[in-house]
C-alpha cells in the first residue's frame, strides 16, 4: 500500500489515479497517526509555495516522522513542490529550512519566462540505478515551477530551462524526487513513476 500525504497543497487525486493505472493500492494520509503496517511507501506531492507547505507539514508533525521514516530505510517519493520540501531549504519568500532529506537549496529560476510551464526532456548525468530504463530519450515531461534545485550530488537527471539547468530527478538512498509531474506527463510519466516506485521498493 502506498500512502499519499495530503497537507492541503498537493494534487493528490491525480497522483492516486496515476497509481491506480498500475494497479497500485493507495490511501490518502493527513497525519502520521493514520499510518499503519500496511503502508510500505510514502509520496509527498505538492503544488504552490514553499512556506505555507512547510507550515502545513509542521502542523501535523510530518517533518519529524518523515525523518524517522527515511532513517529506517523506508521509501519516500517527492513530486514537484514535494522535491523542494525534501531539500535542505528554499529561498521562496526568504530562506526557510526544509526537511533536509535531499542535498541543496531551492532557488528562483531567474529565467525570462517565469513560471516555467511546459514540456522538457531529461538529461541523465549519472547512473540512476536503472530508473533511466523507464523512459526513452525522446520522452517529454510536464513542468510547472518558478523555483528549482541546482544540480547537487543527489541529482541524477537535469532539465534545461532557457540557459539554466535544474534538477529534474534526485535520488538518495530510499528517497527519490521528481521536479516534473509524472502524473500529468502521459504515458512517459506513468512509466517513470512506476519505475521509481519499483526502484524504491528494492531499497526498502
Amino acid at each position: 500500500m502506498i500512502g499519499i500525504i495530503d497537507y492541503g497543497a498537493g494534487n493528490v487525486g491525480n497522483v492516486q489515479r496515476a497509481l491506480s493505472f498500475h494497479n497500485e493500492r493507495s490511501t490518502i494520509l493527513r497525519c502520521p497517526d493514520q499510518i499503519n503496517n500496511s503502508i510500505e511507501l510514502l509520496i509527498l506531492p505538492g503544488v504552490g509555495a514553499f512556506a505555507p507547505a512547510m507550515s502545513a507539514l509542521e502542523k501535523e508533525g510530518w517533518p519529524f516522522f518523515l525523518s524517522q521514516w527515511v532513517e529506517k530505510g523506508h521509501p519516500l517519493l517527492g513530486i514537484c513542490l514535494g522535491l523542494h520540501l525534501l531539500c535542505e531549504g528554499g529561498e521562496e519568500g526568504g530562506y526557510l529550512k526544509g526537511l533536509g532529506l535531499l542535498e541543496g537549496v531551492v532557488r528562483h529560476l531567474g529565467t525570462q519566462k517565469c513560471p516555467h510551464m511546459g514540456w522538457n526532456s531529461l538529461e541523465w548525468i549519472r547512473s540512476a540505478q536503472g530508473l533511466e530504463k523507464s523512459c526513452h530519450s525522446n520522452d517529454y515531461f510536464y513542468f510547472v515551477h518558478s523555483y528549482g534545485l541546482p544540480q547537487t550530488n543527489d541529482t541524477v537527471a537535469i532539465a534545461r530551462v532557457e540557459e539554466r539547468e535544474v534538477s529534474a530527478i534526485c535520488l538518495r538512498d530510499s528517497v527519490a524526487a521528481f521536479q516534473f509531474h509524472p502524473e500529468r506527463s502521459g504515458s512517459a510519466g506513468l512509466s517513470i513513476l512506476k519505475g521509481a516506485i519499483d526502484l524504491l521498493r528494492r531499497h526498502s
